[in-house]
C-alpha cells in the first residue's frame, strides 16, 4: 500500500511565510497628501498616522483658458514673483480681495475667528474655473515676534506647493515656452510677508534638498526681492531663534 504524499512534497516545492514587511525605501518622494491636524510641536510617532485629506490633482497643461494678454500686470503693491510660478501678495487688510491673475492655486493666511480657531486650516473645494484654495488660520501677531504658523500649518503649505508646482520650480527653472498661452500653474501666497517667506523658503529647501538657512542666505545674496531682503535682515534669519530655525530645517528635511 502506497502512502499518498502531499502535493507540496510531490512537486518538491518549499513554501515560506514571512511575517516581516519589506523595508521601505529611504529615497525621498514628494508627498501626495496634506496633514489635517494642527499642533505646535513636531508630530510624534503616533501622530504620524493621523487622518489626512487629499487634494485634487493639479491641472493638466493644455491650450489654457487664459491668453497671456488677459493676465493683468500688477503694480508695485500687487503680487510679485518670488520663484517661477509662485507669487507673493501681502494685502493692506487680511480680507482684501484677491487681485486677478489667472491663479490656479491660492494659499491664504488669515487671522483666526470664532468660526475658524487659531491653528486650524480649511481646504476649499474648487468650482469649475476657480483656483484650488487652502486657508490657514493664525493668531494675531505676537509681541515676541514668534511665527504665527504652527508645524502643521507649514507642513500643509509645503505639501500644497509640492502638489501644485513642477519639481523644477524650486530650482528656479524657466517655465515651458507657450508663446500665446499662460502657464498652466500660477500659485499665489497671500498673507503677512514674514509668514509667506517662511512657507516659500521651507518648500524650496524641501524640494531642492538643501537647508532653509542656505535658501535664506541665497535670497539676501541675490538681492532681487528688496522686500524679502529687508524682512530677512542682514543676518538672513528673519528674526528667528535657533529653536525656530531647527524646526524649519526638520520640516524641510523630513516633517512626516
Amino acid at each position: 500500500m502506497h502512502t499518498r504524499l502531499p502535493l507540496r512534497d510531490r512537486c518538491n516545492t518549499v513554501l515560506r511565510v514571512s511575517t516581516n514587511r519589506e523595508p521601505t525605501s529611504t529615497k525621498s518622494k514628494l508627498p501626495a497628501t496634506l496633514v489635517s491636524s494642527a499642533g505646535n510641536t513636531p508630530p510624534t510617532a503616533s501622530a504620524r498616522h493621523s487622518p489626512r485629506f487629499r487634494m485634487s490633482p493639479p491641472p493638466v497643461p493644455s491650450v489654457g483658458p487664459h491668453p497671456l494678454e488677459d493676465i493683468p500686470e500688477n503694480g508695485p503693491g500687487g503680487p510679485r514673483q518670488f520663484i517661477t510660478y509662485v507669487f507673493l501678495f501681502s494685502p493692506s487688510s487680511p480680507h482684501q480681495a484677491i487681485p486677478p491673475g489667472g491663479w490656479t492655486h491660492i494659499l491664504r493666511i488669515l487671522p483666526a475667528s470664532a468660526k475658524n480657531p487659531s491653528g486650524t486650516m480649511q481646504v476649499v473645494k474648487p468650482a469649475a474655473g476657480t483656483a484650488q484654495t487652502v486657508r490657514l488660520y493664525t493668531p494675531a501677531q505676537r509681541a515676541d515676534n514668534a511665527l504665527p504658523l504652527n508645524t502643521c500649518h507649514i507642513l500643509a503649505a509645503r505639501d500644497f506647493l509640492a502638489l501644485a508646482l513642477p519639481y523644477q520650480a524650486a530650482m528656479d527653472a524657466e517655465p515651458p515656452v507657450q508663446p500665446c498661452r499662460a502657464d498652466a500653474v500660477r500659485v499665489l501666497l497671500v498673507g503677512p510677508l514674514r509668514a509667506l517667506l517662511t512657507v516659500a523658503m521651507t518648500y524650496i529647501a524641501f524640494a531642492a534638498r538643501c537647508t532653509v538657512v542656505h535658501v535664506m542666505r541665497s535670497v539676501v545674496e541675490e538681492g532681487e526681492d528688496t522686500q524679502a531682503c529687508e524682512m530677512l535682515g542682514a543676518d538672513a534669519r528673519m528674526g528667528l531663534g535657533e529653536r525656530e530655525i531647527r524646526c524649519l530645517e526638520w520640516l524641510a528635511r523630513e516633517g512626516l
